[in-house]
């Protein structure tokens, strides 16, 4: 039993599952889900389902949230459950913006600390390298580029990437994510000094990831998907109760959402002082 509402041809599908049959597969920050696990305690609810694709229960948006949930003892999740191969889903990837001083000299130090090559490309040539898997990742300044050459498999790729921009930031320099157009326009604008532009991932990659226990680093992937259900507000009680099975949890929750209004918000608009590319269905 689940609640269904839907959007431009693809179904959202808001019910509760088994926490532990989800799949991450990116990294979380602990401190980061020690702070939403105490959140949800204090506020005794879970407002917003995570993303996950139906077929497989790979958790596309919301690791952390689903983190902080066992931390908080819950034995259930709230998720919207979607077809991810549906077309009208899109995923990216984010770029690494870099600000600071001697940017190129210290890419050059670190790589050369790490026993990795730093080819000089053109701007273009820097960035198709990427799309064709020639390159584990390129950096991208006003004055000169560089790649690193493909490591293996993508896992190796973003292990590069990974390391490469921890350095960075123990060398002081600032780091910041941006989708691909945004880092690009914010390089040619002088609004950032150097972009780490990373490999792109399909949908492919991120299941067989998740699947296999594999997890890229935080902030790979960007998934654009059409619309967002938002301020579910499911008593954490419904979550941790043993004493319920899943069926029962579920048909409370059909129950509780049924009663519940549904404003639709249209994509572009500012909620909670975030500007939301997705139309969101809120729950009043």
């Amino acid at each position: 039993m689940s609640f269904k509402i839907f959007s431009k041809n693809l179904e959202f599908e808001i019910a509760l599952v088994d926490i532990n049959k989800l799949f991450l597969h990116e990294e979380t920050i602990p401190n980061l889900v020690d702070e939403i696990a105490s959140s949800m305690i204090q506020e005794k609810i879970i407002k917003n389902p995570v993303i996950v694709d139906k077929g497989s229960f790979v958790v596309l948006d919301g690791m952390h949230r689903v983190e902080a949930a066992k931390k908080a003892g819950c034995l259930r999740m709230l998720v919207c459950l979607l077809d991810y191969f549906n077309p009208s889903i899109k995923v990216g990837v984010w770029y690494r913006t870099f600000t600071g001083e001697n940017l190129i000299e210290t890419l050059q130090n670190k790589a050369l600390q790490l026993n990795l090559e730093l080819i000089e490309l053109n701007f273009e040539a820097a960035k198709k390298a990427l799309f064709n898997r020639e390159a584990s990742t390129s950096f991208l300044t006003r004055e000169k580029c560089f790649s690193i050459k493909w490591q293996e498999n993508l896992k190796k790729a973003y292990e590069i990437v990974k390391l490469i921009e921890s350095k960075l930031v123990e060398a002081g320099k600032k780091v910041s994510y941006e989708t691909e157009f945004d880092a690009e326009k914010k390089l040619l604008n002088k609004a950032v000094d150097m972009v780490m532009a990373t490999p792109p991932v399909t949908k492919e990659d991120v299941i067989n990831f998740a699947l296999k226990g594999l997890v890229f680093p935080h902030k790979v992937t960007r998934h654009v998907i059409p619309a967002r259900p938002m301020e579910i507000n499911v008593p954490l009680k419904w979550l941790k109760d043993e004493s319920i099975s899943l069926e029962e949890a579920n048909k409370l929750l059909t129950e509780f959402l049924s009663k519940r209004e549904i404003e639709r918000i249209p994509p572009g608009s500012l909620f909670e002082g975030r500007r939301y590319e997705e139309e969101i269905f809120l729950f009043k």
